[in-house]
């Protein structure tokens, strides 16, 4: 009788299992799987070379060749052995350009006061400036280009760019304006809020997606906000801050461009999971009852997609909060007897992306302050009329249901933010204004 339950069981089992692994992707996957696909680059220069080769003295003129050849060095690194695990490479015959650790640590951090360091030590600041001129000329150049669309090899084992570059142009900017050289200071705070919203918009990088969200805010805006704290009221604006203060496009709340590189590369993950050369014996004999690469590739595209959908896009445009967080679903359905391993995965992955919406969707209220800050530099009234005019501003924006509040005495603003797991509030100081003579 025993025996017979048993057979019973594993015939049960195996229909189960055999109905679940021909089952295809449903018609909502498919449509997410196909909404995921890259879309076409934009028009305008892409970034990607010139970000690679940060850190290697390469002239312009070969920044796309150079940076061509590594990837193909790197895609037939790959290919070769399933063990390989490609080194940058990036042009080794060009000088290296990256800081030595003590100057590293000179630098200003993306969150920091940068004014305030610079002032400590004047001269070896101006001296640190002057060291790394080339590479923050480089960094300068990324003004430059348009966007971003990466062409390292969708593959865990490929190396990425050397992002942790990008931020050391802060500190010129503060440097130049803690010298004496305001115009110089306002101008870089300004290109480099303008870069970074650029290349952020449409990055089909989420790292780069956040960088560009992080220089743009916290690094060039706020240090932009500080400078204006202290300049008299009248001093003009370069003309490179009217495109840095220009309105938020959806296209920058938006990390639908991003999700669609992390699909690829999850894409890879799966392909990568799946070979035969990369697993052992035991592993592959897993794969085969309880991992399907295809059925799996559905799941995240079904997590993912939301990040691109219609109604994402409306709350976006509205700043409403939106819940990313999908309805739990149990591990014993249809689709993961034949497919647990896979299931496990898409339900793990998706929770982590929802702080990221939230941070793009913020770097819009971010951007609205720093707007209304800047209008109102120059104006020829009391201060204790500011909050009036900086909340008659702030309803006119896509952000007015934020809470803002008031703080220092007046002299500072802070923005409630939809993600808080660093902080709920992003805070920026008042500027300068210009007392009435009457």
């Amino acid at each position: 009788m025993a025996l017979l339950v048993l057979a019973g069981g594993l015939i049960v089992g195996a229909l189960l299992w055999t109905w679940s692994r021909l089952q295809p992707p449903t018609p909502m996957q498919r449509d997410a799987m196909a909404l995921l696909q890259p879309s076409p680059e934009p028009e305008g220069r892409n970034a990607f070379a010139a970000l690679w080769l940060l850190d290697r003295d390469v002239p312009d003129a070969r920044l796309r060749q150079v940076a061509t050849a590594d990837m193909q060095r790197i895609r037939a690194e790959l290919a070769r052995s399933p063990d390989a695990r490609p080194g940058k490479g990036a042009a080794p015959q060009y000088r290296d350009l990256q800081p030595n650790d003590a100057d590293k640590a000179l630098f200003c951090p993306l969150r920091g006061d940068c004014l305030q360091q610079v002032r400590t030590d004047p001269d070896g600041y101006a001296a640190l400036v002057a060291r790394h001129r080339v590479l923050l000329d480089r960094i300068a150049a990324l003004s430059g280009y348009d966007f971003y669309r990466s062409q390292v090899p969708a593959d865990v084992r490929a190396p990425m760019p050397i992002f942790s570059l990008a931020p050391l142009g802060i500190t010129r900017a503060a440097q130049a304006y803690a010298s004496g050289d305001v115009d110089a200071g306002l101008a870089r705070a300004c290109t480099g809020v303008r870069t970074w919203r650029g290349l952020g918009r449409n990055a089909d990088s989420l790292i780069v997606k956040m960088l560009g969200i992080g220089l743009a805010t916290d690094g060039y805006g706020r240090l932009l906000a500080q400078m204006l704290a202290e300049l008299p009221a009248g001093h003009p604006l370069p003309p490179a801050c009217e495109a840095a203060l220009a309105p938020v496009s959806v296209d920058e709340l938006s990390i639908c461009e991003a999700m669609r590189g992390e699909y690829a590369s999850s894409a890879a993950a799966i392909e990568a999971v799946e070979s035969p050369s990369r697993a052992g014996t035991l592993q592959a004999a897993w794969n085969q009852l309880f991992y399907d690469p295809e059925k799996s590739r559905a799941l995240i595209a079904g997590n993912f997609a939301l990040a691109c959908s219609r109604a994402t896009r409306a709350m976006l445009a509205a700043d409403e909060s939106w819940d990313w967080s999908q309805e739990h679903r149990p591990l014993l359905r249809m689709e993961c007897v034949a497919n647990l391993a896979g299931c496990i995965l898409a339900d793990i992955a998706t929770p982590a992306y929802v702080a990221y919406g939230r941070r793009a969707q913020d770097s819009g209220a971010r951007l609205d302050l720093l707007r209304g800050v800047a209008s109102l530099h120059g104006l020829d009234v009391d201060p204790s009329t500011r909050e009036e005019r900086l909340r008659r501003f702030w309803a006119e924006t896509r952000s007015r249901n934020r809470e803002l509040r008031f703080v220092d005495g007046g002299e500072g603003v802070e923005l409630r933010q939809f993600d808080a797991s660093h902080r709920a509030w992003w805070k920026l100081p008042l500027p300068a204004v210009r007392q009435s003579q009457d």
